[in-house]
């Protein structure tokens, strides 16, 4: 058998601890800050956080690794640096590990791993008190990972006469540490109650919309890049008006980053998803070449602490819609909270797009035109998780 080489080493190690010990916490006694022993936590298979990042740096030192542990707080500790010093900032131990000149932060509570090391999920918590190093106490960690977490959604309708069912499918890729949680979920939950759930959550975006093919899923554990696959029918997605046919698209994969916060007047700095890229786009493909006017083919917003790019294309039939969402920090100063509120709400309003197809009765050749339409029964309605 073909050694590991060392990164290989360290997925093992931490896979192990992950799989093979049960991350439970009693905090009674000396033990609710001193990590048991590693051999009792082998034996008992079960530990805290400390337990199980003792247990790790033990294994990894036998292969001669280098390895300490590393006190964070769950909470970010953006300000510790200007803080002084109490053991009550911190509420999570994780582990720092050195080989071949790169650093790698692994958390051995999370849920199972799989991947070459570059493309675990990775959490930043902003600084770390690394214990036992030599030369390091007080470190920044990183802010995002060598991958960074995405999610890309592509949505297929698919319009075969415009009186008939709409064939409608949808293809979400997710990476890094977005894959590990939708892998998480379908391995705790089971697929039958992630199909459902993600059917009741379009069921609120088309309240007509039917099951197609079952919902499959897919998870490549070297690349660690999880794929969903749904498939239903739609018989709503035209609204009807006289000598107007109008198709709502609303990109729900980046809608939830826009939910404004509930205190807008804050004294402490406001909490923003990060790192994260998501990716939603659009096919309508009709049964004819039609003519075509597009009023809107660019957008964007771009501000200090996220973007918002919006482009539309015409081409083989099939109007192409493409958003494209990424955040740029963890937080938001407090002075740029209403300037930053401004923009989330100005991003929010500019997501759901309305198109039009416009005909009278001696006319065969249709024409079509976008424009952007405020729909707040989506906007409104239509946000949050779909887990």
């Amino acid at each position: 058998m073909k050694p590991l080489k060392p990164q290989e080493q360290i997925v093992k190690a931490l896979q192990f601890v992950q799989g093979e010990i049960r991350y439970l916490g009693i905090e009674l006694g000396v033990n609710s800050h001193q990590p048991h022993d590693p051999d009792e936590v082998f034996k008992n298979r079960f530990g805290d956080c400390k337990d199980k990042t003792l247990l790790l740096i033990a294994i990894l030192e036998k292969l001669g690794i280098t390895a300490h542990p590393a006190l964070v707080s769950t909470f970010g500790a953006v300000n510790l640096p200007n803080e002084l010093p109490s053991p009550i900032e911190f509420n999570h131990v994780i582990t720092r590990v050195e080989s071949d000149d790169q650093v790698y932060w692994l958390d051995p509570t999370r849920s199972l791993q799989s991947g070459a090391l570059d493309r675990l999920g990775y959490r930043s918590y902003d600084n770390a008190l690394v214990v036992g190093h030599p030369y390091l106490a007080l470190v920044e960690m990183p802010k995002t990972a060598q991958q960074v977490a995405e999610i890309r959604t592509r949505e297929y309708f698919n319009v075969i006469a415009y009186e008939a069912p709409v064939d409608y499918r949808i293809v979400t890729e997710y990476s890094g540490i977005e894959a590990e949680y939708i892998h998480s979920q379908f391995i705790t939950q089971g697929q039958t109650t992630m199909a459902r759930k993600f059917l009741n959550y379009m069921n609120r975006i088309y309240p007509n919309l039917q099951a197609g093919a079952p919902l499959t899923f897919e998870y490549d554990s070297e690349q660690n890049i999880a794929t969903v696959v749904e498939s239903y029918r739609l018989t709503d997605f035209f609204r009807t008006e006289p000598e107007r046919l109008l198709a709502d698209i609303y990109p729900y994969s980046i809608a939830e980053y826009f939910t404004l916060p509930t205190t807008v007047n804050r004294k402490t700095p406001l909490g923003h998803i990060y790192p994260i890229k998501v990716m939603h786009q659009s096919y309508i493909s009709y049964p004819e070449w039609i003519k075509m006017s597009l009023f809107n083919n660019t957008e964007s917003i771009d501000t200090p602490y996220f973007s918002l790019s919006f482009s539309e294309d015409y081409r083989d039939r099939a109007i192409i819609t493409s958003y494209l969402y990424e955040s740029k920090g963890a937080f938001i100063p407090v002075k740029d909270v209403p300037e930053h509120i401004a923009k989330l709400r100005k991003a929010k309003n500019s997501l759901a797009k309305v198109y039009e197809i416009t005909y009278t009765k001696n006319q065969t050749e249709q024409t079509m035109g976008t424009f952007i339409e405020h729909l707040n029964k989506h906007i409104d309605c239509i946000t949050g998780d779909r887990l």
